[in-house]
C-alpha cells in the first residue's frame, strides 16, 4: 500500500515521553501497540526545537519567573503552544492526503492540533488525563490559586479546545462526570469512557530482587500523592510490634520533608527512599503489598500495573481508584485521616498468608479479564483512529 493511503498515529503532548508520569506510560503504550499493527507513529513534543530557538525562549521564561512565576508559566506555555502548532503543520503538509489522526494528551495539545490542520482527513482526539482538571493540578502544586491568573488561562484553553475535537476520551467514569458537569458544551461531542492499561510484566532482574520488601509505593513525591500518610502508618504498626519495610519509588518536592518525618516518626531505618527509577514497576514483584494514599488521581494506572503483577492494593478511595479494585476482593480502602484505621487493614492483611495469597490470586485475574493490552488495546485504537 502506498504511504499516501496508509494511516498515521501523532501523539501531541507537553511531556517528552522519557518521564515516570502515567501519562508519558500511557502514550508510550498507544505508540507501541499502534506501531505494533504496522501504523506509523510520531511523538510532536515542544522540546524538539533547535537549542537557539529554545535558549532565548527559555532564558525569557527563566525572568519572568523572578518577577511572578504565573506569568513565566504563561509564557512558557505560549511558547510551547507555538511550537506544537508550526511542528504539526508541517507534519500534516508532509502527509496530504493521507488520514492523520492527532492525539492529544491535555488542552493545550489539543488546541495547537485544532488550530494546525485544514483537512477533513485529520482527526483531533483528546484524552483527559487531569485529576479534576489542569488548573486544579497547578493549584495543587503551588503554581496558581484558584481564580489566579494562570488558573484562568488553563480554565479558558479547556473550555476553547475541548469542545471542538472530534473524539474525547476518559479514563475513568469519574472524570467524564467531573469534566462534563463543568463544561456542559460537551454534550455535542463524541465521548467514551475507556480504562487505562498496562503492558504485561517483565521479568525482574537480579538487582531488583535483593531490593525485596513488604510495601511499595511508586510515584512524585509531591503532596497530592500524600507519602507521609504511608508513614505515618508505618509508624502505627512499628507501636504495635510489627516491623515493616516500605520502599518509596520517585521523587520530587516532598523528598526532604519525607525524610524528615520519617525520622521523626522513627521508621526511617524502615523506609528506602529509591528517587527516580526508570521502569519502576518493574520493583513491585519482590514487595508483598501495594500501598497508596494519593488525594487524588484520575484513574491511577500504578495500580493496574500491581494487579498484572500480583500485587493486592491498599489504597484510598478517590476519584477514578474505585474504578479499579473492589473492596475485599483485590485489595482494601483506607481512611486518609486515620493512620491507626491504616495500620489494622495493614497489619490484618500481612498477617494473614492464606488471604494475601488469595488476593494475589485476584489481582492477577482482575488484570487479565479487565486491564490486560489483549482487552483494551484495541479499544483504543478504535477510538482513536475513528
Amino acid at each position: 500500500m502506498e504511504k499516501k493511503y496508509q494511516p498515521m498515529l501523532v501523539v501531541v503532548s507537553l511531556l517528552t515521553g522519557k518521564g515516570p508520569t502515567g501519562v508519558e506510560t500511557h502514550f508510550n503504550l498507544i505508540l507501541k501497540c499502534a506501531d505494533n499493527k504496522g501504523i506509523e507513529t510520531l511523538l510532536v513534543i515542544p522540546h524538539d526545537a533547535h537549542w537557539f530557538w529554545r535558549k532565548i525562549p527559555n532564558g525569557i521564561g527563566r525572568l519572568l519567573k523572578l518577577f511572578n512565576p504565573e506569568y513565566a508559566a504563561m509564557w512558557n506555555r505560549m511558547v510551547s503552544y507555538r511550537r506544537l502548532r508550526r511542528t504539526l503543520q508541517f507534519v500534516l503538509a508532509q502527509n496530504v492526503g493521507r488520514f492523520v489522526a492527532l492525539y492529544a494528551q491535555d488542552p493545550l495539545s489539543a488546541a495547537a492540533a485544532l488550530d494546525a490542520r485544514k483537512s477533513s482527513r485529520c482527526r483531533v482526539v483528546a484524552v483527559s488525563h487531569f485529576n479534576v482538571s489542569e488548573a486544579s493540578e497547578m493549584a495543587v502544586k503551588g503554581l496558581t490559586s484558584e481564580g489566579g491568573l494562570l488558573w484562568r488561562a488553563l480554565m479558558r484553553t479547556e473550555r476553547s479546545s475541548l469542545p471542538r475535537v472530534d473524539q474525547l476520551i476518559f479514563v475513568s467514569r469519574f472524570m467524564s462526570r467531573v469534566v462534563n458537569q463543568r463544561l456542559p458544551q460537551l454534550s455535542q461531542v463524541s465521548q467514551v469512557v475507556i480504562p487505562n492499561f498496562s503492558p504485561t510484566p517483565i521479568n525482574v532482574s537480579g538487582d531488583y530482587i535483593k531490593l525485596a520488601g513488604d510495601l511499595i509505593a511508586i510515584g512524585t513525591l509531591e503532596p497530592r500523592k500524600n507519602q507521609g500518610y504511608l508513614l505515618r502508618v508505618l509508624a502505627a504498626c512499628s507501636k504495635r510490634g510489627r516491623i515493616y519495610q516500605l520502599t518509596l519509588v520517585g521523587d520530587g518536592p516532598d523528598r526532604e520533608c519525607l525524610v524528615h518525618l520519617a525520622k521523626q516518626l522513627g521508621v526511617y531505618e524502615q523506609v528506602n527512599f529509591l528517587g527516580f527509577i526508570k521502569n519502576a514497576a518493574s520493583l513491585m514483584s519482590s514487595h508483598r503489598i501495594f500501598v497508596h494514599a494519593s488525594m487524588m488521581e484520575s484513574f491511577g494506572i500504578v495500580i493496574v500495573e500491581a494487579l498484572a503483577r500480583g500485587l493486592p492494593v491498599i489504597s484510598s478511595a478517590v476519584g477514578g481508584i474505585p474504578e479499579i479494585i473492589t473492596e475485599g476482593v483485590e485489595g482494601y480502602f483506607w481512611n486518609l485521616d486515620d493512620p491507626e484505621g491504616g495500620a489494622d487493614i495493614l497489619i490484618s492483611l500481612l498477617e494473614d498468608p492464606i488471604r494475601l495469597k488469595k488476593m494475589s490470586y485476584q489481582a492477577k485475574q482482575t488484570f487479565q479479564n479487565r486491564f490486560h493490552p489483549d482487552t483494551l488495546s484495541e479499544k483504543w485504537m478504535t477510538a482513536i483512529a475513528g
